[in-house]
């Protein structure tokens, strides 16, 4: 069992990424450029990378195997 099921300080910060994950790919449109793009890509990598920290179980259950570095 990871940290995410056993550890509520730890669910409160990676549903907080998650949050933040779900916003950046809400905010791109049919009309976002290139680079709007590849900034909202960044920051999920970013706040995937936090959330590996945390629980390396719960990243591997949320992230596509292509997905991972």
């Amino acid at each position: 069992m990871g940290e995410y099921q056993s550890n509520e300080e730890v669910r409160t910060k990676i549903d907080k990424l998650l949050m933040k994950i779900a916003s950046a790919e809400a905010n791109l449109g049919k009309d976002s450029n290139k680079r709007e793009f590849t900034t909202c890509k960044a920051k999920q990598a970013k706040y995937l990378e936090e959330i590996k920290t945390l629980d390396f179980e719960f990243y591997n259950v949320i992230v596509v195997e292509s997905d991972k570095k």
